[in-house]
């Protein structure tokens, strides 16, 4: 059999006889596991001895001392000078089968001490005997991980299960709202309140890879992307930080940041893997981070007036790029393959959640109804204001929308940006709505003109927001304000309006009298 095909068969195991090579006076070398899984420890088996060149382009193998290659194993033969091939037919899928990790833990002979990665770090075997390994890693139970040569030096990729991922069971992870300076799982929510003109804070979290791993094929990822996309909000991007395990990244440096101008969508780019001069020989394409980092973004949003009539939200979309061989360059025209990183399933604790990624911000109205103080019957014609205290404060600015009225935008400096009317109360039935307030407020109602025929109020009315048992919900409230009507003050000067109703009310006494007099006097005729 020609040596390419051997190559081809045995995947990542180098199996060459080169009997006429001089043999390299060093007999030890390393096995490197990079893409470790974080916690996870790892052995060696070593299955055959071996020799290498001193080029290090030969390599041959012998079944070790005290060992017997029996015929009847599935992989392998020897020949009559004792040298170990791989049998015909055999290709590297028969390698990655229980059958040979089987045989392969009881024929191997263990070497050196179980080695555990630490924050994801390479595992490095060092003074490694030559020789052919079957290396496994045993806190899954002895899972497979390869086989390979030292020849004299070989990094092994563990193809794990730690690709890119958005734990669901994690309350921290994907999109959330952060209602908290600390990072505890009660500190990040998928619902809020807010008012129209506040800030925001959002987090965005997931866990990053060096590479990605399907159908035992693993490629490196040379980016990560994130787009996240409002609805009634506006991202400010100053307020943006980027962290990847405990380093801030630096804008610009490690990563970009860009904001449509007409969706209003964010994309930040991070780059993975050092893209300086690919391609001249030099050691470029290898991740920048460890083999398994966390992702955090934090940023503010600001509350639209759209947010008065239907919820903000805003959803974040996490990708990345990939590729076989990081170490050649990108070509510049050929398209840009995103693959998404799985999205965050619903909550063990709430599987109603429709979209994990969407957080959702909800505004609240207040319904005021102007009625009569003993009759309670609807009244037209007030005007009110807006306060956030019981006396003095600030005045909270609406604007009119159509047949209601909403709370004025802000920058994003907490200036208001339109001008505020005053509330007019026009409907029959006395109410007016005003929306976009944020729940679990009080807010304070000041009369500045009474309907006509009532006394004006002197004290301003509260009306605050109902707590449900979630305190992240408020309800809608109704707020109920009387009038009195005026009481007629007394004159001076004039005769007045009361000698007439003195003068009428004689003339109607004395025509009853006449009225009596006659019908008695009819009576006696």
């Amino acid at each position: 059999m020609k040596l390419n095909k051997i190559l081809k068969i045995i995947l990542v195991a180098v199996i060459v006889f080169l009997g006429n090579f001089t043999v390299n006076a060093a007999t030890t070398g390393s096995i490197t596991i990079d893409n470790a899984a974080n916690g996870k420890t790892y052995a060696i088996y070593k299955l055959f001895d071996a020799t290498v060149t001193e080029d290090g382009t030969g390599i041959s193998y012998k079944v070790p001392a005290g060992k017997t290659l029996e015929d009847s194993n599935q992989w392998f033969r020897k020949d009559s000078a004792g040298n170990v091939f791989i049998k015909d037919g055999i290709t590297s899928a028969d390698l990655d089968t229980p059958e040979f990790k089987q045989w392969a833990l009881g024929f191997g002979e263990k070497v050196g001490d179980d080695k555990t990665s630490t924050n994801g770090a390479s595992v490095v075997f060092s003074a490694v005997p030559f020789g052919y390994y079957f290396v496994t890693s045993t806190l899954d139970g002895g899972k497979y991980i390869s086989v390979d040569s030292t020849m004299p030096d070989v990094v092994i990729k563990d193809k794990n299960d730690n690709n890119p991922t958005i734990d669901p069971n994690d309350k921290t992870a994907g999109k959330t709202i952060r209602v908290g300076e600390n990072d505890d799982q009660n500190g990040r929510v998928m619902t809020a309140n807010y008012g129209i003109g506040d800030k925001v804070p959002f987090q965005i979290k997931f866990t990053a890879t060096n590479f990605v791993t399907k159908n035992r094929k693993t490629e490196a990822i040379t980016e990560y992307r994130i787009v996240d996309t409002p609805t009634n909000l506006k991202i400010l991007k100053d307020t943006l930080v980027v962290k990847v395990g405990n380093r801030t990244l630096t804008l610009n440096t490690d990563y970009t940041v860009s904001i449509d101008t007409q969706s209003g969508a964010m994309t930040v780019i991070i780059p993975w893997i050092n893209k300086t001069d690919m391609g001249n020989g030099k050691i470029n394409g290898s991740p920048l981070y460890n083999p398994t980092e966390t992702v955090v973004l934090t940023y503010e949003s600001l509350v639209l007036p759209g947010a008065a009539t239907s919820p903000a939200t805003n959803r974040a979309d996490i990708s990345y790029k990939k590729k076989n061989d990081p170490t050649v360059p990108e070509d510049p025209n050929s398209p840009d393959p995103l693959t998404p990183v799985d999205p965050k399933e619903p909550r063990p604790d709430d599987p109603t959640q429709p979209d994990p990624n969407n957080p959702k911000i909800t505004t609240y109205k207040l319904t005021i109804k102007k009625v009569d103080g003993v009759t309670n019957s609807a009244l037209t014609g007030a005007k009110f204001k807006l306060y956030d205290a019981a006396t003095q404060g600030s005045e909270i600015r609406v604007v009119k929308e159509n047949d209601y009225y909403r709370l004025a935008a802000k920058d994003e400096n907490g200036n208001y940006t339109e001008e505020g009317v005053e509330i007019l109360v026009e409907n029959t039935n006395g109410t007016v709505e005003i929306k976009g307030l944020k729940g679990l407020g009080t807010y304070h109602i000041e009369e500045t003109l009474a309907p006509a025929g009532y006394n004006r109020l002197t004290t301003r009315t509260a009306a605050t927001t109902v707590s449900e048992d979630d305190p992240a919900v408020a309800a809608d409230v109704l707020s109920t304000i009387l009038n009195q009507k005026g009481i007629e003050l007394p004159s001076t000067g004039g005769i007045g309006r009361t000698i007439f109703y003195v003068v009428g009310s004689v003339l109607v006494v004395g025509v009853v009298i006449t009225m009596i007099s006659r019908i008695k006097m009819k009576s006696v005729k």
